[in-house]
Protein backbone atom coordinates (compact mmCIF):
# COMPACT_ATOMS: atom_id res chain seq x y z
CA UNK A 1 0.00 0.00 0.00
CA UNK A 2 1.41 3.39 -1.12
CA UNK A 3 1.22 6.88 1.05
CA UNK A 4 -1.73 8.00 -1.56
CA UNK A 5 -3.93 5.54 -0.88
CA UNK A 6 -3.16 5.10 2.81
CA UNK A 7 -3.98 9.24 2.59
CA UNK A 8 -7.43 7.95 1.06
CA UNK A 9 -7.94 5.35 3.34
CA UNK A 10 -7.36 7.92 6.59
CA UNK A 11 -9.13 10.42 4.59
CA UNK A 12 -12.37 7.92 4.27
CA UNK A 13 -12.29 6.91 8.15
CA UNK A 14 -12.06 10.19 8.91
CA UNK A 15 -15.48 10.99 6.73
CA UNK A 16 -17.28 7.87 8.32
CA UNK A 17 -16.26 8.96 11.78
CA UNK A 18 -17.70 12.23 11.06
CA UNK A 19 -20.88 10.54 10.03
CA UNK A 20 -21.01 8.29 12.75
CA UNK A 21 -20.22 11.11 15.45
CA UNK A 22 -23.16 13.21 13.72
CA UNK A 23 -25.28 10.98 13.70
CA UNK A 24 -24.98 10.12 17.42
CA UNK A 25 -25.14 13.52 18.43
CA UNK A 26 -28.40 13.24 16.39
CA UNK A 27 -29.85 10.82 18.55
CA UNK A 28 -28.28 11.47 21.96
CA UNK A 29 -28.09 14.94 22.37
CA UNK A 30 -31.14 16.50 24.83
CA UNK A 31 -30.83 20.08 23.26
CA UNK A 32 -32.50 20.13 19.81
CA UNK A 33 -30.44 22.77 18.28
CA UNK A 34 -27.58 20.55 18.95
CA UNK A 35 -29.11 17.56 17.82
CA UNK A 36 -29.60 19.64 14.43
CA UNK A 37 -26.19 21.08 14.23
CA UNK A 38 -24.84 17.39 14.42
CA UNK A 39 -26.93 16.71 11.49
CA UNK A 40 -25.14 19.71 9.41
CA UNK A 41 -22.01 17.58 10.81
CA UNK A 42 -23.38 14.11 9.55
CA UNK A 43 -24.83 15.44 5.90
CA UNK A 44 -21.01 17.49 5.44
CA UNK A 45 -19.16 14.18 6.66
CA UNK A 46 -21.37 12.20 3.77
CA UNK A 47 -20.66 15.17 1.04
CA UNK A 48 -16.69 13.82 2.35
CA UNK A 49 -17.34 10.67 1.62
CA UNK A 50 -18.63 11.25 -2.24
CA UNK A 51 -15.52 13.58 -2.53
CA UNK A 52 -12.75 10.51 -1.66
CA UNK A 53 -14.96 8.24 -3.96
CA UNK A 54 -15.04 10.86 -6.30
CA UNK A 55 -18.90 11.66 -6.80
CA UNK A 56 -17.99 15.62 -7.07
CA UNK A 57 -21.51 15.81 -8.53
CA UNK A 58 -23.39 13.79 -5.72
CA UNK A 59 -21.07 15.70 -3.09
CA UNK A 60 -22.08 19.26 -4.22
CA UNK A 61 -25.63 17.93 -4.45
CA UNK A 62 -24.96 16.73 -0.59
CA UNK A 63 -23.72 20.51 0.44
CA UNK A 64 -26.19 22.05 -1.83
CA UNK A 65 -29.30 20.54 -1.09
CA UNK A 66 -28.70 19.06 2.70
CA UNK A 67 -26.70 21.41 4.09
CA UNK A 68 -27.88 24.84 2.41
CA UNK A 69 -31.42 24.31 2.06
CA UNK A 70 -32.80 20.91 4.55
CA UNK A 71 -30.39 21.62 7.25
CA UNK A 72 -31.05 25.82 6.98
CA UNK A 73 -34.86 25.14 6.89
CA UNK A 74 -34.95 22.70 10.27
CA UNK A 75 -32.52 25.51 12.39
CA UNK A 76 -35.05 28.26 11.21
CA UNK A 77 -37.86 26.08 12.13
CA UNK A 78 -36.40 24.96 15.49
CA UNK A 79 -36.37 29.26 16.28
CA UNK A 80 -39.39 30.03 15.01
CA UNK A 81 -40.94 27.41 17.30
CA UNK A 82 -39.57 30.28 19.91
CA UNK A 83 -38.92 27.90 22.81
CA UNK A 84 -38.50 29.29 25.99
CA UNK A 85 -35.47 27.12 27.13
CA UNK A 86 -33.78 25.24 23.91
CA UNK A 87 -31.97 23.07 27.63
CA UNK A 88 -33.26 19.63 27.41
CA UNK A 89 -35.82 20.12 24.07
CA UNK A 90 -35.30 16.96 22.43
CA UNK A 91 -37.98 14.78 24.53
CA UNK A 92 -37.44 11.75 23.04
CA UNK A 93 -33.99 11.21 24.75
CA UNK A 94 -34.61 8.87 27.34
CA UNK A 95 -32.79 5.44 28.04
CA UNK A 96 -35.27 3.32 26.69
CA UNK A 97 -35.56 5.14 23.58
CA UNK A 98 -32.03 5.49 23.53
CA UNK A 99 -31.37 1.68 23.32
CA UNK A 100 -34.17 1.09 20.94
CA UNK A 101 -32.60 3.61 18.79
CA UNK A 102 -29.06 1.80 18.85
CA UNK A 103 -30.98 -1.63 18.04
CA UNK A 104 -32.39 0.23 15.28
CA UNK A 105 -29.35 1.25 13.89
CA UNK A 106 -27.11 -2.03 14.21
CA UNK A 107 -30.56 -3.91 12.50
CA UNK A 108 -30.37 -1.19 9.83
CA UNK A 109 -26.44 -1.37 9.18
CA UNK A 110 -26.53 -4.63 9.77
CA UNK A 111 -29.00 -5.14 6.66
CA UNK A 112 -27.07 -2.70 4.77
CA UNK A 113 -24.09 -4.48 4.50
CA UNK A 114 -25.55 -7.94 3.74
CA UNK A 115 -27.53 -6.42 0.94
CA UNK A 116 -23.83 -4.61 -0.44
CA UNK A 117 -22.23 -8.25 0.09
CA UNK A 118 -24.96 -10.11 -1.71
CA UNK A 119 -26.44 -7.40 -4.60
CA UNK A 120 -23.42 -5.32 -4.87
CA UNK A 121 -23.13 -4.63 -9.00
CA UNK A 122 -19.17 -4.73 -8.98
CA UNK A 123 -19.69 -8.12 -7.34
CA UNK A 124 -22.10 -9.74 -9.87
CA UNK A 125 -20.59 -8.04 -13.00
CA UNK A 126 -16.78 -8.64 -11.22
CA UNK A 127 -16.09 -4.83 -12.58
CA UNK A 128 -16.52 -1.60 -10.82
CA UNK A 129 -19.56 0.54 -11.97
CA UNK A 130 -19.24 3.48 -14.94
CA UNK A 131 -17.91 6.66 -13.85
CA UNK A 132 -20.58 8.13 -15.44
CA UNK A 133 -23.18 8.67 -12.40
CA UNK A 134 -24.96 12.00 -13.79
CA UNK A 135 -26.58 10.91 -16.47
CA UNK A 136 -27.65 7.41 -13.96
CA UNK A 137 -28.68 9.95 -11.36
CA UNK A 138 -30.78 11.87 -13.34
CA UNK A 139 -32.55 9.19 -14.99
CA UNK A 140 -33.56 7.56 -11.46
CA UNK A 141 -34.39 11.20 -10.10
CA UNK A 142 -36.49 11.45 -13.43
CA UNK A 143 -38.42 8.22 -13.57
CA UNK A 144 -37.88 5.59 -10.23
CA UNK A 145 -37.63 8.26 -7.56
CA UNK A 146 -39.02 10.77 -8.93
CA UNK A 147 -42.08 10.25 -6.50
CA UNK A 148 -40.73 9.39 -3.56
CA UNK A 149 -38.43 12.77 -3.79
CA UNK A 150 -41.17 15.26 -4.40
CA UNK A 151 -43.36 13.05 -1.25
CA UNK A 152 -40.20 14.47 0.55
CA UNK A 153 -40.23 17.83 -0.40
CA UNK A 154 -43.87 18.30 0.15
CA UNK A 155 -42.96 16.41 3.49
CA UNK A 156 -40.58 19.42 4.70
CA UNK A 157 -42.85 21.93 3.54
CA UNK A 158 -45.72 20.75 6.03
CA UNK A 159 -43.13 20.39 8.62
CA UNK A 160 -41.97 24.08 8.38
CA UNK A 161 -46.06 25.57 8.32
CA UNK A 162 -46.58 23.20 11.14
CA UNK A 163 -43.45 25.04 13.05
CA UNK A 164 -44.79 28.52 12.17
CA UNK A 165 -48.04 27.67 12.76
CA UNK A 166 -47.06 26.63 16.21
CA UNK A 167 -45.05 30.13 16.75
CA UNK A 168 -48.09 32.21 15.82
CA UNK A 169 -50.07 29.91 18.62
CA UNK A 170 -47.75 31.19 21.18
CA UNK A 171 -47.50 34.32 20.03
CA UNK A 172 -51.22 34.98 20.07
CA UNK A 173 -51.46 33.14 23.66
CA UNK A 174 -48.92 35.07 25.39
Amino acid sequence: MDGAQTGAYAAFGAMTALVIGGGLGVVFFRNIFYAATSMVLCFLGVAGIYFSLQANFLAVMQVLIYIGAVAIMIVFAIMLTRRSQMVDTNRFVRSLSQLAIALAAVTCIGIILIELAIFAPWQISGKVPAPDITRFLGEAMMSRFAIPFEIAAVLLLVALIGAVMIALEEVRKS
